[in-house]
């Protein structure tokens, strides 16, 4: 009678599954349908300790963006956005600040509020998504906090989809500054309810490799996408040209830095001095090397003619 009594509470045993938990059914769900994120700050109130983060699987600067300087300081919000999404542009990409200056520029040289609530909400109410951008200055002197407090304000208090650090290296390149500056953007970002699934991005000239005495470790380890500045007139070459030196660049910076690189590709090409055709031939290059999407320096720089070719050449772009 020992043996079967046994074998009677061992399949009992096998075929019994404790109660699930509801609480931890719904943080498994919550793990499986999202990325799990573990982020080391560099400078904030959690300096050297991992803080774990859920972000919104999304893809943020898809299909075709533009700059906007100063452009929007006067005229009609819903205009503007009408013409560009008749261009074909998805994302706008709008200064909010320069350096420690709140604001853009106007025609007296004072600086003046930009970018606001309800340019935002035009452009969405346009099917167009609202990015802010801000020039970087990294001098010693300079005051980086705020430069940070300006990009919180606009991460936390709009509706933009996220920030683009802007000329990064340009003016100034105090490696300090840079990472006081990425690390707490990142850190808001990832830490505060109101900006979680945000993008952080940076733009500047694409020399990675060649200017390898620059910090390019710091904005590539916190930002989500680098905007190379592909402007062949500048350099007197051709948009295929300019595409192939950067493609040589990063690829050797990615090389050299393999499982240090996360950030996204997004060539950005400037409207002035170039013509329609280049501008067609730079859409051809980008999408030969593998980057479908692309950004415009700037709207106040766009010919009509340059627009209408920006309109068919996005026609296949998924956005």
């Amino acid at each position: 009678m020992i043996r079967p009594f046994f074998f009677l509470v061992l399949s009992a045993s096998l075929l019994w599954m404790p109660p699930a938990c509801p609480a931890k059914e719904r943080a498994a769900k919550v793990h499986r349908e999202s990325e799990s994120v573990r982020v080391r700050h560099g400078a904030s109130k959690s300096r050297g300790r991992a803080v774990h983060v859920t972000r919104r699987p999304r893809r943020h600067l898809q299909g075709q963006s533009m700059f906007v300087w100063n452009e929007l300081l006067s005229g009609d919000i819903a205009s503007y956005a009408a013409m560009l999404k008749a261009t074909g542009i998805s994302c706008v990409i709008v200064k909010y600040a320069d350096g420690c200056e709140w604001g853009v520029r106007n025609t007296r040289g004072e600086f003046q509020t930009h970018l606001n609530q309800r340019m935002i909400a035009g452009f969405h109410a346009a099917g167009i998504r609202c990015y802010g951008y801000v020039t970087a200055w990294l001098k010693p002197g300079s005051d980086i906090r705020k430069t940070v407090r300006h990009t919180v304000n606009i991460l936390h208090r709009t509706d933009v989809e996220g920030v683009v650090i802007d000329d990064v290296f340009a003016y100034g390149t105090n490696p300090k500054q840079t990472e006081y500056l990425f690390s707490n953007v990142r850190h808001h970002i990832d830490t505060c309810p109101n900006c979680r699934g945000k993008m952080l991005s940076f733009s500047t000239f694409p020399n990675v490799w060649s200017r390898r005495d620059l910090r390019w470790d710091i904005p590539l380890r916190y930002a989500d996408a680098y905007l190379p500045q592909i402007y062949w007139a500048v350099k007197k070459t051709t948009p295929e040209e300019a595409v192939s030196a950067f493609q040589a660049e990063w690829r050797n910076y990615r090389r050299a830095h393999r499982k240090r690189v996360r950030a996204r590709v997004i060539p950005v090409a400037s409207t002035a001095g170039v013509s329609p055709i280049q501008i067609r031939r730079f859409v051809t290059a980008c999408k030969r090397a593998g980057y479908s999407d692309r950004a415009y320096f700037r709207l106040g720089t766009t010919s009509a003619a340059e627009r209408e070719i920006i309109r068919m050449t996005g026609k296949n772009d998924r956005n």
